[in-house]
C-alpha cells in the first residue's frame, strides 16, 4: 500500500464539518467519494485536523492509502446541491509507508 498526502483548501460553507455524518455533506466523505470515483478503491482520508460546520481552510492537510491507484494532478468534486469545492493535490506526493 502507498501513503499519499494532500493538501486541500475549499470553502466549507456547505459542508458540516471535517469527519463523515450520515446524511451530510462533509469534506471527509466529498474527499473520499472523489478519490473513490478518481481511484476505484474506497478510502477513508485522515485530516490533521477536524473543522466545524461552515469553516473553510488554506492549506489543510490529510492522508489516505492507495494499494495501486495513482489519483496526482487536481480534481474537482462536486457534492449533492452542486456546489463545486475545489481539491488540489498541488502539495501532495508519496509518503514513506
Amino acid at each position: 500500500m502507498t501513503f499519499w498526502k494532500i493538501t486541500l483548501s475549499y470553502d466549507g460553507t456547505a459542508f458540516h464539518g471535517w469527519q463523515v455524518q450520515p446524511g451530510r455533506s462533509t469534506v471527509q466523505g466529498m474527499l473520499a467519494a472523489a478519490l473513490e470515483q478518481m481511484t476505484g478503491e474506497r478510502v477513508l482520508p485522515q485530516g490533521s485536523g477536524r473543522t466545524d460546520a461552515g469553516v473553510h481552510a488554506l492549506g489543510q492537510v490529510a492522508s489516505f492509502g492507495l494499494g495501486g491507484s495513482d489519483p496526482g494532478g487536481e480534481f474537482i468534486a462536486r457534492d449533492e446541491s452542486r456546489a463545486a469545492a475545489e481539491y488540489s493535490g498541488a502539495g501532495g506526493g508519496e509518503g514513506a509507508g
